[in-house]
């Protein structure tokens, strides 16, 4: 599974009048509801712009806000900056390396500080290629991170299981399962290391750009100038907002998972003696639970909860005890194993955006739309929207071309429209059945399931793609 990627946005938030936002904001846990107020007086531009709040974040405590207003005082770069990054995160980040490596100036800031927690383990093996060309190498993901080798499905009914492979004939790990704290704070340090200066504990509360120049403002009064704007902080709801502050996006919530809590677990009796080298996906009523194996011995494990399977008025851990319950396999070993940490949750996090980009701005990662992490395609996607936004980006600066961000869109347009039919039918158990677990399924349709788990989602001639593609992708005849 992948939550994602993050960066310098929240959850939550609201509209409002120029030179005041007010916060009230679910973080990551979905938990804070404060409120606290920021001033400021942004500049205006002659030409007509894109003006958009796009960050309101959980209100800071005094020491944090003053910490924010050491660490974030910047020179002023005027125009010198050729591209502001608004979060650093993975898609923030893997887009400054690509930019910095083309001799672009640019600016990240990202409102938390690394390393810092974030949900979304599982990596899948059409990333690797992408990864690689980033600078992380196969010596250094072995050294750091678990071997992945697939899929592993679990029907909780009747205890079967069914599991998709990845590995070639050489047995090289196709993917890992990563500590997103430390691969965070890795590909930082890349894009650090590529010439992009990085600025933690900078927070972004708005931001307009127009065809040939962006501002973001500050909650600590700052203006930043550049060439071009692109947003990547994370799965913050105004991120998919309109100029006129009204939502643009396309909440699909309510037809796939609504809530997921999730631990650390200490390790635990197997059910398999090859566990530890799969995902594995326990399927129950109202949604499935996810077992992700990390390096250190430990495992994540999470339970995604559709809306009819959450119960309200009762703590994080007896949701997911209850959940838990409803899966005999896992139940028997962990109900007697203390977790390693709190339990975390998050909620409401699927949803899809009516635009990407505009004039001198795009959105990337979780900021261009999210969706269910059954099938751990976060990060992939965050990582490949990156790569294709900064193509589209350069290409623009330095060519006055802006063909390729039509390019871009399509691009993304597919492997969600893909992925979210792929999704919808998850829920549909009688559809999984058939998937997953039907006794006779011919050899190519197994194979083209394990390619399209494995990320490679961007074959029309798969034909478990070609039957989920969106129609729309498929009468322009698209070609990757």
């Amino acid at each position: 599974m992948c939550m994602g990627e993050s960066g310098g946005g929240d959850t939550d938030g609201r509209h409002h009048q120029q030179g005041q936002i007010k916060q009230t904001c679910d973080d990551q846990d979905f938990s804070c509801k404060e409120e606290s107020e920021f001033q400021f007086t942004p500049t205006p531009l002659n030409n007509p712009v894109t003006v958009a709040c796009i960050i309101e974040s959980p209100a800071l405590r005094s020491n944090e806000l003053q910490l924010c207003m050491e660490v974030c005082k910047l020179p002023d770069m005027g125009n010198e900056w050729d591209v502001l990054i608004v979060g650093g995160g993975v898609a923030g980040c893997a887009a400054g390396v690509w930019l910095a490596k083309a001799g672009m100036k640019v600016l990240i800031l990202e409102k938390h500080f690394h390393p810092r927690h974030h949900i979304g383990e599982s990596l899948l093996p059409a990333s690797m290629p992408i990864l690689a060309d980033l600078g992380i190498s196969m010596d250094a993901m072995l050294n750091r991170y678990q071997p992945k080798y697939g899929a592993r499905f679990c029907d909780s009914a009747t205890q079967r299981y069914e599991t998709f492979g990845f590995a070639g004939a050489d047995q090289t790990p196709p993917s890992f399962q990563v500590s997103r704290a430390e691969f965070d704070a890795e590909l930082k340090s890349l894009a650090v290391s590529a010439g992009c200066r990085y600025q933690d504990h900078c927070q972004v509360v708005s931001w307009k750009a127009q065809a040939d120049h962006a501002e973001v403002f500050t909650a600590q009064q700052q203006i930043h100038s550049g060439r071009f704007l692109i947003i990547a902080a994370g799965r913050s709801r105004l991120n998919y907002r309109g100029a006129d502050g009204v939502s643009d996006a396309r909440d699909i919530s309510n037809r796939f998972g609504h809530l997921a809590v999730y631990n650390y677990f200490p390790p635990f009796p197997p059910a398999l003696d090859d566990e530890r080298s799969y995902i594995t996906l326990h399927l129950i009523s109202d949604g499935w639970i996810w077992c992700i194996p990390l390096r250190d011995g430990s495992t994540s494990i999470g339970a995604v909860l559709k809306q009819s399977g959450v119960q309200q008025g009762i703590t994080h851990q007896e949701q997911f005890e209850q959940a838990l319950q409803r899966c005999p396999s896992l139940w028997n070993r962990l109900s007697n194993v203390a977790p390693l940490d709190e339990y975390r949750t998050a909620a409401d996090y699927s949803y899809r955006p009516a635009t990407r980009y505009g004039p001198g701005w795009v959105k990337i990662g979780d900021a261009g739309g999210f969706l269910d992490p059954i099938f751990s395609s976060g990060v992939h996607l965050a990582i490949n929207s990156a790569q294709l936004a900064s193509q589209a980006v350069i290409q623009y600066l330095n060519h006055n071309d802006p063909s390729q961000f039509e390019t871009f869109n399509r691009h993304m347009d597919w492997a969600e429209g893909v992925f979210e039919a792929f999704i919808e039918r998850f829920y549909h158990r009688d559809l999984v059945q058939q998937l997953f677990f039907a006794d006779y399924r011919p050899a190519h349709m197994k194979a083209a399931i394990t390619d399209l788990l494995a990320g490679r989602v961007w074959d029309p001639e798969n034909p478990v793609i070609a039957m989920l593609a969106p129609k729309s992708a498929v009468s322009q005849e698209m070609k990757f």
